[in-house]
């Protein structure tokens, strides 16, 4: 009984490892993306980089804001009255602000 334990114990250690350096990676990730972003790089180009799932949004003096959020897999479900909530323990934001088809602002937020 006690071997099975151990291995048990061992492939729960293992399998929790691989989960915690997966989340590095992932993150990682982002910040490599976020990193190549410079001021004055052309729209296109930005949005090569950081992939196509974002929030678009029209500012005043013709600016965009371009707006990327990642959940750091710390969603929980719930149920309430038999309708399903939602909580998020943590999440990972971008926002670039470009005019005249350029980069002009890059802000990462929990990156």
């Amino acid at each position: 009984m006690g071997n099975y334990l151990f291995m048990y114990l061992a492939i729960f250690l293992i399998v929790a490892a691989i989960i915690l350096l997966a989340k590095y990676a992932v993150k990682a990730g982002r910040r490599n993306r976020v990193a190549k972003i410079s001021l004055g790089m052309s729209e296109n180009e930005m949005l090569k980089i950081m992939g196509r799932r974002y929030n678009k949004s029209l500012l005043k003096n013709d600016r965009v804001k371009y707006e990327w959020r990642y959940s750091n897999g710390g969603s929980t479900g719930s149920s309430y009255r038999g309708n399903s909530v939602r909580k998020y323990h943590g999440v990972s934001k971008v926002d670039i602000y470009c005019k005249n088809g350029c980069v002009e602002e890059v802000r990462p937020h929990n990156i």
